[in-house]
């Protein structure tokens, strides 16, 4: 998953190019959050960018943290986050961390993620 994490973060900059031009939908980063007993990550919605940071709303209910909740406005530096993903027609970019979890999930279940994901960048 480390792996995942720290590839996601080298190719970054084709996520905000894509983003800037607008070349599909749906943008989200995701990022660590930490309380004082546990560490989640959430995806962040609903993005604007600029001087090097991610701006959004979390996107799903926490499981384990206290401090954010569904909704809440977060800013992440681009050399914070832990994943990226957008969506053009019926592909999905990036989102480099569920691709390590493959093996783990039934293979019906993975073969249909597998079908939705674009090959990664270079």
């Amino acid at each position: 998953m480390d792996a995942a994490m720290e590839n996601a973060r080298q190719h970054v900059e084709h996520f905000i190019t894509a983003f800037e031009k607008g070349e599909g939908e749906n943008y989200s980063v995701k990022a660590a959050i930490s309380d004082d007993e546990n560490t989640e990550y959430f995806w962040i919605v609903d993005l604007s960018y600029a001087d090097g940071e991610f701006s959004g709303f979390v996107g799903n209910d926490p499981g384990l943290v206290t401090n954010v909740k569904y909704g809440d406005e977060l800013t992440i530096a681009k050399d914070e986050i832990s994943d990226w993903m957008y969506i053009i027609g019926e592909k999905i970019h990036g989102n480099y961390t569920m691709r390590v979890m493959f093996p783990g999930m039934p293979a019906e279940e993975a073969a249909m993620w597998k079908k939705q994901l674009a090959p990664l960048p270079e």
